[in-house]
């Protein structure tokens, strides 16, 4: 059950990342 969260942590972080990093270059 600790690895789901773990892969469930990582994906959602990962994915804030890329969200952040699209918006960031769109403003630019």
């Amino acid at each position: 059950m600790r690895l789901v969260i773990y892969t469930a942590g990582i994906h959602a972080f990962a994915g804030f990342i890329m969200l952040l990093f699209e918006l960031g270059g769109r403003n630019r």
